[in-house]
């Protein structure tokens, strides 16, 4: 009886926290990702993928699903971000502006990524509050330069405390233009 009893809070709790994360992106939203055709238990862009969803794909999506208020593409990597001696290793996303608004952020300083064309990748970031506390301390990071592995990024925002969404550190991440994404990933 107590096995049973464990089993069912475990998976009571289980079933609320899943539900919270996703309600915290809202109730209209679908991620669509490359290469799967089987349901696993893995969260939405961790884990590889045999096949590569392109910009192109992206364009089709827009031309052909007219009702689709908002599509924002992504590409997640790993990589170290540093300011001088000071580094870290953090998630790194490449995305478009509507990444703001589809993930509710918002920013602390500075703007977010440019909209415009997916195709141009510009040496931009914006950085999480947590990597610019621990890399720039009390000075503004907004206007400063950090490396992505080898990249030279410009900050041009820093995102407002966030937490965890959706198994992601939103303060401990690093976003980058789609194209430029790309390239590094």
């Amino acid at each position: 009886v107590a096995s049973v009893v464990v089993l069912t809070a475990a998976g009571e709790g289980a079933q609320r926290f899943v539900s919270q994360e996703f309600s915290s992106l809202g109730t209209n939203l679908l991620m669509v990702l490359p290469g799967r055709n089987e349901t696993t238990g893995a969260l939405p862009g961790m884990g590889g993928v045999p096949n590569d969803l392109t910009l192109a794909d992206v364009r089709a999506v827009e031309r052909e699903l007219r009702g689709v208020r908002l599509i924002v593409p992504s590409v997640t990597g790993n990589d170290t971000v540093a300011n001088g001696e000071r580094r870290r290793q953090v998630a790194v996303v490449g995305t478009t502006a509507g990444f703001q608004k589809t993930r509710q952020l918002k920013l602390a300083a500075g703007r977010f990524l440019p909209p415009g064309e997916m195709e141009r990748g510009a040496a931009v970031s914006v950085i999480g509050s947590k990597i610019a506390r621990e890399l720039f301390g009390a000075e503004n990071a907004v206007g400063r330069v950090i490396r992505i592995g080898s990249w030279r990024m410009r900050v041009i925002g820093v995102l407002a405390p966030k937490g965890r969404q959706l198994g992601l550190d939103i303060d401990d991440m690093v976003m980058l233009p789609i194209a430029t994404g790309m390239r590094i990933f």
